[in-house]
């Protein structure tokens, strides 16, 4: 019970979270409608326990009085396109939009992702999420990556054994992909997962 509470808080804090970063600070009333809850008290437990947890800061007094404890204004990164979380597929596409995010790097070290498949379903990267990648060209066994493999781009786990390397799916109906040095390129290392309550959002290039 207490991983669904997770994931259902982590759900409502990513929503509020876009909501504040738009400008457009939701009200208890709109969470509980986007989450599905039944009763307005379901969705403020919730926030009161972001709030508890220091990830939202109460405005007391106001009807939609959150804010997010950093008072920096969030960079945009660009949502280059699509990449492929099952057979390998062609790299990028033009750019779709732009999202919000807190970092204190520099957004050029940053760009977003949508997936597409289901190969990463196990590390909870579903189809249509949009996943944010810190650019760099090496990475560590175990980490997610987007990598390119020929002229092609894929979400996996990384994994060195010795002289292999694996691209490996976190989908027990899948099998690993063996890669040569020379062919692979690494891309980036993934640092955040966003799924969007909301069925469109112009932002993130939704179709």
């Amino acid at each position: 019970m207490k991983r669904t509470n997770d994931n259902t808080r982590e759900l409502i804090y990513q929503f509020v979270r876009e909501r504040l970063l738009r400008g457009d600070p939701p009200s208890v009333r709109e969470v509980q409608a986007a989450l599905g809850f039944r009763a307005t008290q379901s969705a403020q437990e919730h926030l009161d326990g972001l709030v508890e947890e220091g990830r939202l800061i109460r405005l007391p007094g106001r009807s939609r009085g959150y804010r997010l404890p950093s008072e920096n204004p969030p960079a945009f990164v660009p949502l280059v396109g699509r990449v492929h979380a099952g057979p390998l597929t062609t790299a990028f596409e033009e750019i779709e939009g732009y999202l919000p995010v807190q970092t204190r790097k520099s957004s050029s070290e940053l760009f977003a992702l949508r997936v597409r498949g289901d190969s990463m379903i196990d590390a909870g990267i579903l189809h249509g999420d949009v996943i944010i990648v810190r650019k760099q060209t090496t990475a560590n066994s175990g980490e997610i990556i987007v990598a390119l493999v020929g002229d092609e781009a894929t979400v996996k786990r990384l994994r060195i054994h010795g002289d292999v390397i694996e691209l490996c799916p976190e989908n027990h109906t899948m099998f690993p992909i063996i890669v040569d040095s020379e062919d692979l390129r690494i891309l980036g290392k993934i640092i955040e997962v966003r799924r969007y309550l909301e069925s469109s959002h112009s932002a993130a290039g939704e179709e």
